[in-house]
């Protein structure tokens, strides 16, 4: 998998440069600072350490071999090998609390010293981004992992066969998702006349304010072409066939789509949240000008609002494909 894991590299980074750009800033800002390579590879050094401790070195260490070796690994081997990145998941997730919880302590200490509270929002900001990759890498092996696992363990079994469906049926099917969209959009409409107050110029009721392309290519395409990298490209998109037509399937292979799914709502929540603190990291490097900070704010936050659509969205399509399954 280690191609894979290059090429996973590989999106990130232009992601990242992508991100930079579109936030305002330079494409050497958020690669190339010696105290941020340093806070990344320190980053490293800890989620290392304790995968080592841990005993999980050696299968961990088994996700950087090549295809081939990989494709010839036993059952055990596999399931260790998913332990492995499961447990340094959650050490990157602890790892992410406790830096923010160092620079969240830090910024109250120092709150009257304003030269310094620009340095330690950087460190929660940049700390959080920094695990973000890393988790958007670890989950994205994982899937290519489960998805060997479950190949594995699939016996032989017939193809599925497809329920055709009238025109009357597809009909009601189009109805339901028209009806839940209006209602979905009614709520938001709602609560945001009735539960939020705006003095500004922004109108919130305009469809325009609440698009960012930018924003939209830095959630979305990401996860597209980590899912090309990781061979789970037709998985994902045979997950979103079957759910609309309605496609009996077995278990294995139902197993194999929602992996898919699953992994691309990760992907989409971490890759919004690597927008989010990019945008704020630029937000702060333009704090003279006031009448900016509050729209800046805004913009850098509407990816997250993206990403809760998009995985509540494919939260759907994974319940569906479970009901759908034998």
């Amino acid at each position: 998998m280690i191609i894979e894991f290059l090429l996973s590299c590989l999106v990130l980074l232009i992601s990242s440069i992508f991100g930079t750009l579109v936030s305002g800033g330079a494409v050497f800002d958020s690669l190339f600072f010696r105290s941020d390579v340093i806070l990344f590879v320190l980053l490293l050094v800890i989620l290392g350490v304790f995968i080592f401790i841990s005993g999980y070195g050696k299968p961990f260490i088994k996700v950087f071999t090549t295809k081939k070796s990989f494709n010839k690994l036993e059952l055990k081997s596999l399931a260790d090998i998913e332990k492995s990145i499961i447990y340094a998941s959650k050490v990157a997730a602890y790892e992410a609390i406790f830096f923010v919880c160092i620079g969240t302590v830090y910024y109250y200490v120092n709150w009257m010293n304003t030269q310094t509270l620009g340095f330690q929002l950087s460190l929660m900001i940049l700390s959080l981004r920094f695990i973000c990759i890393i988790e958007i890498i670890l989950f994205s092996m994982k899937a290519k992992v489960k998805k060997q696992i479950i190949e594995f363990m699939a016996e032989a079994e017939s193809k599925h066969e497809a329920c055709k469906n009238t025109a009357k049926e597809i009909i009601i099917k189009l109805v339901k998702v028209l009806l839940v969209c209006s209602i979905v959009l009614g709520l938001t409409v709602f609560i945001i006349m009735n539960y939020t107050k705006n003095e500004s110029d922004i109108y919130f009721g305009h469809i325009e304010t609440w698009i960012d392309i930018p924003s939209l290519i830095q959630v979305i395409v990401p996860a597209l072409l980590l899912l090309l990298c990781n061979g789970l490209w037709k998985d994902f998109f045979l997950g979103i066939k079957a759910v609309t037509k309605d496609e009996k399937l077995h278990f294995s292979e139902k197993s194999k789509l929602a992996n898919a799914v699953s992994t691309v709502r990760y992907i989409v929540l971490f890759s919004s949240l690597i927008a989010v603190m990019l945008g704020y990291y630029a937000v702060l490097t333009y704090l003279e000008d006031k009448s900016s900070l509050g729209p800046n704010m805004m913009i850098a936050t509407i990816p997250c609002f993206y990403a809760v659509i998009i995985n509540l969205i494919l939260l759907s399509v994974e319940a569906r494909l479970d009901h759908i399954s034998e």
